[in-house]
């Protein structure tokens, strides 16, 4: 919509500029015949005046020579007709003669009244061409102020927008985080709180096995708050750039086989299989292997919550001159395309239906690895599985 506004509002300014330039240059022209037009009135006036001139002296003359010949005719009757023939020619002569010098100096005159228009158009055209030089310069820069305003505006507005966005943004995400904090906390806490009230109401001694069961559940569902609130606390951390590091060289593929080994009792509950494949990289490199370990919980944790029994999640690495490269590869149902774009957000969960925590996993291992100077990334076929892949920088201790 602003860029519309925008568009229209610089569209109308044009339209205004070009209508006034128009009837500027209208103006102009109408000036220019207005002075041209009277700029030959008065020479056509002058070279009728002229001709008029020229026409009564040539009537005067050829009166004058009429009456001559009248005259030498009533004087010279008697005289032979040859000598009367004479006189007509040579009266002949002189008419044409005046009418030559007529004709020659109108010819001289309507030269001259071509040369001065020919050089009238050619200031004229000068004058005009001036005059639209400074008109289009001036409509250029009028343009470009108008252009530099509609962008300041433009870009206040963009401003201003987007200030709008991230506050709502803002109170949009806060209460989207309140209400799923206190729906995924409320179950663990829930089952706790249920656990314990049958623990304290139990009319007789409960067994060793009973007992074990609850007290394993209250655990269970404890360590789960527990990392509710951890992710809570690591994502506010990492907002607000305060996340530390503790940074050591460190043995990744025992890391690596470690990660397996504490999920290998939710694995077998699925039956399936963890495999871990050594690799020729360097032994150690440097990283927070706390905050690594946590990354890799959290690939290996998802990759159990989506494979299906009986599947298989392998892990391996390579490294080269320049990275590391860590792969977590499941045979689960894989991830729609769809959901791509949001797995590594905040809150985002690959079943809207079914809840499982925060959603905060994914995103939480991405901030990590990304504060190692890493990147954290998927591979994934529709029924076939997906392949989690996260690099750390070659910053190693051989």
């Amino acid at each position: 919509m602003k860029k519309i506004d925008s568009d229209s509002s610089l569209a109308n300014e044009r339209k205004n500029t070009d209508d006034s330039l128009i009837a500027e240059r209208d103006k102009t022209n109408q000036s220019l015949d207005h002075v041209k037009l009277q700029t030959q009135e008065i020479t056509d006036g002058v070279v009728a005046n002229e001709r008029a001139i020229a026409d009564s002296v040539a009537a005067s003359m050829r009166k004058r020579s009429d009456t001559s010949r009248g005259n030498s005719r009533s004087k010279n009757s008697a005289n032979a007709n040859g000598k009367q023939k004479a006189e007509d020619l040579l009266l002949e002569n002189e008419r044409y003669e005046v009418i030559a010098a007529v004709e020659l100096e109108r010819s001289k005159v309507d030269e001259a009244i071509q040369k001065e228009r020919e050089v009238q158009n050619v200031l004229l055209e000068d004058l005009l061409l001036k005059e639209r030089t400074l008109t289009d310069e001036n409509l250029k820069l009028e343009r470009t102020q108008t252009d530099i305003e509609i962008d300041a505006s433009s870009a206040q507005l963009t401003s201003e927008i987007s200030d709008h966005q991230i506050t709502k943004t803002s109170l949009t995400t806060r209460d989207e985080f309140l209400a799923i904090v206190s729906h995924d906390l409320r179950n663990p806490i829930g089952n706790i709180s249920s656990a314990a009230e049958m623990l304290l109401s139990a009319e007789s001694d409960i067994s060793k096995q009973d007992l074990q069961r609850w007290l394993s559940l209250i655990q269970r569902n404890a360590d789960g708050a527990l990392r509710m609130i951890s992710d809570i606390l690591d994502m506010e951390r990492i907002s607000e750039n305060k996340l530390a590091l503790n940074l050591k060289p460190n043995n990744i593929e025992n890391l690596l086989q470690h990660t397996l080994d504490s999920h290998a009792l939710s694995a077998k509950k699925k039956n399936i299989t963890l495999q871990f494949t050594p690799s020729k990289v360097p032994i150690h490199f440097v990283y927070d292997i706390d905050r690594i370990s946590q990354v890799l919980s959290n690939l290996v944790a998802n990759a159990i919550k989506f494979t299906p029994d009986g599947g298989k999640i392998s892990m391996n690495t390579t490294a080269t001159d320049h990275e590391l490269k860590v792969n977590v590869q499941d045979s689960g149902e894989g991830i729609p395309k769809d959901k791509l774009k949001v797995i590594f957000e905040r809150f985002a969960q690959l079943h809207d239906k079914d809840r499982q925590g925060l959603g905060l996993g994914l995103h939480i291992s991405k901030m990590l690895v990304q504060a190692h100077g890493g990147n954290l990334s998927v591979k994934t076929e529709l029924g076939k599985g997906s392949t989690f892949s996260f690099t750390l920088p070659a910053s190693r201790i051989n």
